[in-house]
């Protein structure tokens, strides 16, 4: 029987590889790999095999950290949701001085780009 090749967007890990690996790195693979594929195929079209496979974890493993497929969404929303720090982006003190809320403005939004490297 031929060797089926896995898609590239698959990370191949030995089951040895993945139980070395620190506990926050598999959950960190596999919130990444929901977050791709729930945006890529919508939530209720992806199983959570395809994400177990993307983060090149055992299947089973996903429901140690997370209890449901549902969990996990609400995991990604509670931790990786930008609207609040979007919204900071505009707070910016009241008054007339239009050169200092600027500046504010733009230091904002570069802490938030600086907090969020991993998006751009």
């Amino acid at each position: 029987m031929p060797v089926r090749k896995l898609p590239k967007n698959v990370i191949e890990r030995s089951p040895e590889e993945t139980a070395k690996e620190p506990a926050e790195e598999r959950r960190t693979r596999i919130l990444d790999a929901a977050q791709h594929l729930f945006a890529v195929r919508g939530f209720d079209a992806t199983p959570t095999k395809a994400i177990a496979q993307q983060a090149g974890v055992p299947g089973g493993l996903i429901f140690y950290y997370f209890p449901t497929k549902k969990a996990l969404l609400e995991t990604l929303i509670a931790e990786r949701n930008l609207l609040p720090d979007i919204q900071s982006i505009v707070r910016v003190p009241a008054g007339n001085d239009a050169r200092k809320a600027l500046i504010t403005l733009a230091k904002n939004y570069l802490a938030i780009i600086k907090r969020h490297e991993h998006l751009s």
